[in-house]
């Protein structure tokens, strides 16, 4: 509103003059041709859409007015649901996700006080609220829960009872740190002779997969064998895998940590079985014979290590020569690793039994 005066300050009660106002600053607008009241007073209007400070300029006939330009200082408008927004981080399963919203006016610009209702709900790979955000008083609402689950969750924030820009917002939740008291491993039972490959999958500590590497894990043995300890290789992957090779039938006692802390289930159990029979380590039992009685040979399959194999399926032939001869004779398969087979010697002397 512009009051024209007289030369003497005296307020003019009619009009008849020409007032332009021009804004610029954080706004810009006109020149805007003010509306003539006809008694002396002149009105003109703009609306602002930037908060910040304008430069108010207003002429009267063609000359700038006493104290212009006029300083008008922009302040924000009410909150806006449609037009408010939110920084909704990614979550880390066990940890505290913190959801920040800022409230906007209809126009975009931030509201630097509170007074608005915020509430948060999450659904998706964890579920959570409503939650009601706390006003810090400066125009942004914060709202925090902990993820328990990997995966993708899904944050719906309201503002007012109305969706606000984005909502919902999405945050992937990865899994937390390595631990070892829930963590777990895959060990086989093993062979005399063969490698023994042992799979540890690191978990944090709501049994979520790790998806990557960092921890160190060591295998010790403990039993019919020994081995380690062994540091396991990182696969990159949350997995870790280490082996040993057996050589002694029994049961084995596998311990595992993983970064210094035993793993769950600890020490697991392996057992080891005998491997294929190898002929340079079988053996046999020949006795001496009686001219006219049966003389019956008993072979036991080995391993490469001298295990003795406890199950059948070699082929095993028998010759006899010297003092006798007899064969070849393939022996019966007693399908306990053992084999048998018999001649009856009529002379006396000396055989030799090649087996």
């Amino acid at each position: 509103t512009v009051q024209a005066k007289d030369a003497n300050d005296n307020d003019l009660t009619t009009g008849g003059s020409t007032v332009s106002v021009s804004v610029s600053g954080a706004n810009t607008a006109g020149p805007i041709a003010a509306t003539d009241n006809g008694d002396g007073t002149y009105t003109a209007s703009n609306t602002p859409t930037s908060v910040g400070t304008d430069d108010v300029a207003i002429t009267l006939g063609g000359g700038a007015i006493s104290g212009s330009p006029y300083p008008s200082t922009v302040s924000p408008g009410a909150a806006s649901a449609a037009n408010s927004t939110a920084t909704v981080p990614g979550g880390e399963a066990g940890s505290a996700t913190t959801i920040t919203v800022q409230a906007k006016d209809a126009n975009d610009n931030d509201l630097t006080t509170g007074g608005s209702t915020v509430s948060v709900s999450v659904s998706g790979a964890n579920t959570a609220g409503p939650l009601a955000a706390t006003d810090n008083g400066d125009g942004t609402y914060t709202a925090s829960y902990t993820p328990t689950t990997v995966g993708i969750d899904d944050v719906a924030i309201t503002l007012g009872g109305a969706a606000i820009s984005g909502s919902p917002y999405s945050s992937t939740v990865t899994p937390g740190p390595a631990s070892a008291a829930n963590s777990t491993a895959t060990v086989p039972d093993g062979t005399a002779a063969v490698a023994t490959t042992i799979t540890v999958q690191a978990k944090d500590a709501n049994d979520n997969d790790l998806t990557t590497g960092g921890a160190t894990v060591s295998v010790s043995v403990t039993g019919a064998n020994t081995a380690g300890p062994i540091a396991a290789t990182d696969n990159g992957d949350g997995t870790y895998t280490a082996s040993y090779t057996p050589t002694a039938v029994g049961t084995d006692n596998v311990a595992i940590t993983l970064d210094g802390g035993t793993i769950s289930g600890s020490p697991y159990t392996s057992t080891v079985s005998a491997g294929g029979a190898v002929a340079a380590q079988s053996t046999a039992t020949v006795p001496d014979g009686t001219a006219g009685s049966a003389t019956s040979i008993t072979v036991q399959g080995r391993d490469a290590g001298g295990n003795p194999v406890s199950s059948g399926g070699e082929t095993v032939v028998v010759t006899v020569s010297g003092a006798n001869a007899a064969g070849p004779i393939t022996a019966t398969d007693n399908g306990d690793g053992t084999y048998t087979a018999s001649y009856t010697p009529t002379i006396a002397g000396t055989d030799d039994v090649a087996i």
